[in-house]
């Protein structure tokens, strides 16, 4: 009899650890063994939910660098739509040597700006220096010191998105921008009103360049965030397939946990008055 109530007792405390890992885990396979085509078919599905994290996870550092050079590119823009006002006005003949040697010292300055935009970071990633993104963009001259090809990341299975920008093409691509504010800080130091007139088409050309890759950086922002809202879509749809295979009835298990202990708690008692009533019998 106490062998009997030794299996017994065994056999229930192996149901409730069962039971008790179902509801801390929400799934009714535990082991390959309870269901091998089960579980080989649950374990495909978490590696497919778990891509997606990483997609997800990528997808957010790729907007975090995107949006960084949404905001670069604006401020680049700014400087040159300055630029473009500068040249503009000092065109103008009614402007002194004086004056224009006043806007030729703005003008080195909105070019330092312009170089430190092109040498954004995040963290200790240059966003302008292609693949060698640890390296900065450009040195203090304007030449270009970064890699040639633009770093990328996977944000879905079959799609990777640009994460960065080679600045040579974006700041020396059809208009070597660096180059157009030289000249015309130049021609302004040598009140040339010649030649500055004639860099206002430079300037304009330079400003249009730095407006387009804007929209190129705004672009590959909004696929990525596409791309975030199909992968979560995908991961819930996985989920609940994953949930379907080898979820649980949580009110079910709950139920027969509570009726398992109870059966456990019968048995120890009735355990604990035969083992006393034996003992009795050979007194």
């Amino acid at each position: 009899m106490t062998r009997l109530l030794q299996r017994n007792a065994s056999s229930l405390t192996a149901e409730i650890r069962t039971a008790e890992s179902q509801v801390i885990t929400g799934m009714s396979v535990q082991r390959p063994s309870d269901d091998p085509a089960r579980a080989a078919q649950a374990v495909r599905l978490q590696g497919l939910i778990d891509d997606q994290s990483v997609y997800q996870d990528n997808i957010i550092q790729a907007q975090s660098l995107l949006g960084q050079a949404d905001q670069a590119l604006g401020d680049a823009s700014d400087i040159m739509k300055r630029i473009q006002e500068i040249s503009l006005s000092a065109a103008n003949g009614s402007w002194s040597d004086t004056d224009r040697a006043v806007m030729a010292a703005e003008v080195e300055t909105l070019r330092e700006q312009l170089i430190n935009v092109a040498n954004t970071q995040v963290g200790d990633r240059y966003i302008f220096s292609g693949d060698a993104y640890d390296t900065e963009a450009f040195d203090e001259t304007g030449v270009y010191t970064g890699g040639s090809d633009e770093p990328t990341m996977q944000i879905s299975a079959n799609q990777t998105e640009s994460v960065g920008f080679v600045g040579e093409e974006v700041f020396q691509g059809d208009v070597d921008v660096f180059a157009v504010l030289e000249d015309l800080q130049t021609a302004l130091e040598a009140n040339d009103i010649e030649t500055i007139q004639d860099s206002i088409g430079d300037v304009n050309e330079a400003f249009e360049q730095m407006v387009e890759w804007r929209a190129v950086a705004g672009h590959s922002y909004a696929v990525s965030d596409d791309a975030y809202d199909t992968s979560g879509n995908i991961s819930a749809l996985l989920q609940d397939e994953l949930t379907q295979l080898v979820g649980i009835d949580e009110t079910e298990v709950y139920t027969r946990l509570a009726e398992l202990r109870t059966a456990y708690d019968a048995a120890m008692r009735v355990g604990a008055t035969s083992v006393t009533g034996s003992l009795f019998s050979y007194m």
